[in-house]
């Protein structure tokens, strides 16, 4: 009746907005916050505890300036396959949250953005991609111990692919099991089976879950568990099989439903000052919370019991709340207590639900002659392998064969959600064992193997050697081949485990096998070039005696050295033989330099040659114009601008080498200059229409590389077109090359297609020889065929018949056409005697279309004549006089031809 009554006096009684009252389970001043939570009500709320370090994502490296730092808030690390993201108000907080769907979720200028403090932990939540988070405890967690995990938790849809836009929102995201795993053993290295830990080999477990669905706002998710072994790192992320829902498809990766965390507390039953302990279900009808204050108490206890909020129990004196009891016809959600010792406030959660998730199991895989069994590993009152059809209340499950089975758990009457297993057939091997590996992580740098599977023997080196162990202790790192066998025979598929050396595999130093010095030297087991950590000098490869760091160094002893590493000693150790030398360990070099652009110079890296006076890669080099400054080491005459040094001809340098002692020694480094080949091509060759031409690169040569792949000296080409050359000349110690780029055009014998003749006069005619535009060559021209000219135009030319030459400069042939230029006579005798009977234009082409008007010594007009026809001296019939006459021939094209001539009778 008490909570009847508290519940009631909640709903109606009516608000004053007055001083809250802290234990009527009334909304007193109308603030929204009942009680206890109101802050009128003077409570100082408890530290928090957690076994996990940096619970709320507050200490940080330095502040995160992009996704994927998660790094920056040790001893938080990376889970899994991916990069989850730190956040924090002192840098990077999220990408522009236009990009996010409008849920409700705040912008990240507002302090809700951060449900308590400045840090918060992002993950993808993907079946793409799933990025977990893990940390290892500050404390153990004993095996059998009951533990819970609270936490906050906010669901996003992170958006990145501009050009696909992803269109889901929250809304579209179905519940999903927020799980928690466990290992015994703690490692710094992701887990990499994709994205759950769990898997063949790998430590992890699960320890519970617990259905999350997924809002744009802070919700407090609990987990309840119980371990099964001791448990040194946990793990949060998502379940080993990802709901539907959260596929991305190809196109829009890049987007990805995001979820963020806050307040990781994990407590066991005696670690935190709080604990919330369940006893029965709400699938019978007799579930109760407990709360166990472990804190000492400074006065009297009150216990006030809230779900989503609400007051469901006020100013109890008892610690058990009955939710089977309540007035609630849904009794699933999240119940919170909060305790009040009259000083301190202590609050915890628990979240209430009547799904069972998905069972653990583990399967042994039908083998040889033995059939396969599978071990439910979560704890129910029932087991069911057939989806419910039949039901044993004994978790393991024998005699099975080779198929598919759906595994469900029932407790109280409350059924899991199904899990389908299955059972691959291998008709000739045991199965892989499950193995947990302890990895080395101190300087012994041994480990341990533990196989999981029960039998007969096991093998640790692919089946040489047997034994009846199952466990494997303080072996080296190594690859190891783990087998097991049954009491028939039959044995299992190999399983390699690898132990991963703890000082990254206790490399030596670095350095040259030989190493010389000068007899000059007082050189030292110190004197030797190593690069490594905290070098030892010993005196033999395994073992031995450590030597002084002053120890003299003896000429053709090899000395032996290890590096330490995170404070471990190298193994294997680096082996140097000493040559101790009179002078140092080189000698002259001559070479050939090719000048490349046959400009007769070329510019050189002088220490491009180092290799080749000396083997010795610790010696130093100066470079000298003559002998005497390279003994004295005159720097006048050192060669400063070595690197872009620049010869003319046959050089000689002179090159002091030094060691890193007082040993040195001059040797002469003697370059020539060598003129490239000499391709004898012009830029550009003809080649005649319908003909080819024979290209020679020229002889002497030693290779030949035409454009077109030929390697002859000589090659036909028929086409037009751009073409190239390379040909090499072998000095011995160099080879030098030249390419010759060059162009075949086309040419041709010409076409004539007119003559045009201009500026009639009797002596001074011009003519114009006009080519078809077929005509593609180099031409020159003549009258004669003996003397030719450029120009296509001739000058001074008297009437007459002519003819005309062209001829293709490149020698694809000459062409030649005849033509007139007219004239007139200079006199006519009209006698009738047959000579010189009449007076007309002479030349004249049948197709030359003109007028020709005469005149005598006053202009009159005395005749008009066409084209070709003459006058015989009569006007009229009347005979004209002898005398002289004028003339004038006016062409189609205007143009005029003025003289005169003598008719004599």
């Amino acid at each position: 009746m008490k909570i009847y009554y508290s519940i009631l006096l909640f709903f109606f009684t009516l608000c004053t907005f007055s001083q809250e009252i802290c234990n009527n389970g009334i909304d007193d001043n109308g603030n929204g916050l009942i009680d206890l939570r109101d802050p009128e009500c003077a409570c100082t709320p408890a530290p928090k505890k957690s076994l996990v370090p940096n619970f709320d994502f507050e200490e940080y490296s330095s502040c995160p300036n992009m996704m994927g730092q998660f790094y920056k808030v040790a001893p938080w690390m990376q889970g899994t396959m991916g990069t989850p993201s730190y956040y924090n108000k002192c840098g990077f907080v999220l990408p522009d949250l236009d990009m996010y769907p409008p849920d409700g979720f705040p912008p990240n200028d507002e302090p809700v953005f951060f449900p308590s403090g400045n840090g918060i932990a992002g993950a993808v939540m993907s079946s793409n991609i799933v990025e977990n988070i893990k940390a290892t405890l500050t404390t153990p967690i004993p095996a059998g111990a009951e533990a819970e995990l609270n936490l906050k938790v906010c669901a996003i849809i992170y958006r990145n692919n501009p050009p696909n836009p992803y269109d889901k929102v929250i809304a579209d995201l179905t519940p999903i099991n927020l799980t928690i795993y466990g290992s015994p053993t703690v490692s710094n290295i992701p887990t990499f089976l994709g994205g759950t830990p769990v898997g063949p080999g790998s430590p992890w477990v699960e320890l519970g879950n617990v259905p999350y669905d997924p809002k744009p706002n802070w919700q407090d998710v609990t987990i309840n568990f119980t371990v099964p072994f001791v448990i040194k790192q946990i793990m949060i992320g998502g379940p080993e099989v990802m709901p539907e829902a959260y596929h991305v498809p190809f196109m829009h990766l890049g987007s990805y439903p995001y979820f963020l965390y806050d307040d990781v507390i994990i407590n066991t039953a005696d670690s935190g000052d709080l604990f919330i302990r369940k006893e029965g279900s709400l699938c019978s009808n007799d579930l109760t919370l407990t709360a166990v204050l472990n804190a000492p108490a400074a006065g009297n206890v009150v216990y006030q019991w809230y779900k989503g909020g609400y007051p469901v129990f006020i100013n109890g004196a008892s610690s058990v709340l009955d939710v089977s009891d309540g007035l609630y016809a849904d009794k699933t959600g999240t119940y919170t207590v909060k305790v009040f010792d009259g000083t301190t406030c202590y609050e915890n959660s628990y979240t209430v639900n009547t799904v069972i998730p998905m069972p653990r199991y583990i399967m042994t895989t039908a083998a040889c002659e033995t059939l396969g069994s599978i071990l439910f590993t979560s704890p129910a009152e029932e087991y069911s392998i057939n989806n419910g059809f039949s039901w044993s209340t004994n978790p393991l499950f024998e005699g099975l064969s080779y198929g598919y089975y759906y595994l469900l758990t029932r407790t109280a009457g409350c059924v899991s959600s199904p899990r389908t297993a299955t059972m691959d057939e291998y008709p000739d091997n045991l199965p892989q064992p499950y193995i947990l590996t302890t990895q080395p992580d101190s300087c012994a740098d041994i480990g341990s193997i533990e196989v999981f599977d029960q039998s007969d023997y096991y093998s640790y080196d692919n089946g040489l050697t047997w034994t009846t162990s199952n466990t494997l202790v303080d072996v080296p790192a190594g690859d190891y081949l783990v087998l097991i066998k049954d009491e028939t025979g039959c044995t299992s598929l190999p399983k390699t485990v690898t132990l991963t050396s703890y000082a990254n595999n206790f490399a030596p130093p670095i350095g040259d096998a030989i190493q010389y010095f000068c007899v000059s030297e007082v050189s030292t087991v110190q004197s030797i070039n190593a690069d490594g950590n905290a070098i030892r000098w010993y005196d033999a490869p395994l073992d031995g005696n450590l030597l002084p760091n002053n120890t003299p160094l003896v000429d053709g002893q090899t000395y032996y050295a290890s590096q330490t590493v995170n404070g471990c000693e190298s193994k294997t150790r680096l082996e140097v033989t000493v040559i101790i030398n009179t002078t140092l360990n080189a000698d002259d070099y001559d070479t050939q330099i090719c000048d490349i652009g046959n400009a007769g110079d070329e510019f050189i890296d002088l220490s491009d040659f180092d290799s080749y006076l000396t083997p010795s890669t610790s010696y130093f080099f100066h470079y000298f114009t003559t002998a005497s400054g390279a003994e004295t080491q005159n720097f006048d005459e050192e060669i400063i601008n070595f690197r872009d040094f620049q010869i003319f001809g046959p050089t000689t340098v002179y090159v002091r080498v030094t060691n890193q002692g007082s040993c040195y020694k001059v040797v002469e480094l003697k370059l020539d200059l060598l003129a490239p080949p000499v391709i004898p091509l012009k830029d550009r060759l003809p080649v005649c229409e319908r003909k080819s031409i024979i290209v020679d690169a020229g002889a002497g040569h030693d290779t030949y590389l035409w454009s077109t792949g030929e390697t002859t000296r000589t090659i036909i080409i028929s086409q037009p077109g751009p073409y190239s050359v390379t040909v090499t000349k072998d000095h011995g110690k160099v080879t030098c090359d030249a390419t010759k780029d060059f162009t075949v055009f086309l040419s041709n014998i010409a076409t004539i297609t007119d003559v045009e003749v201009s500026d009639w006069n009797q002596t001074e005619n011009v003519i114009t020889v006009i080519l078809s535009p077929n005509s593609v060559g180099d031409y020159e021209y003549s009258l004669n065929g003996l003397s030719f000219q450029d120009s296509n135009v001739f000058t001074g030319l008297p009437g007459g018949l002519y003819t005309v030459y062209v001829k293709d400069k490149n020698g694809c042939g000459m062409t030649d056409d005849d033509f007139y230029v007219i004239s007139f006579p200079k006199f006519f005798t009209p006698n009738a005697d047959g000579y010189n009977d009449t007076w007309k234009i002479q030349f004249a082409q049948a197709g030359d279309q003109f007028i020709t008007e005469i005149y005598d010594r006053y202009g009159k007009l005395l005749k008009k004549l066409r084209s070709n026809e003459g006058w015989d001296g009569t006007v009229d019939g009347t005979q004209m006089p002898t005398n002289d006459y004028w003339f004038k021939v006016t062409g189609n094209d205007g143009k005029e031809l003025r003289g005169h001539f003598t008719l004599k009778r």
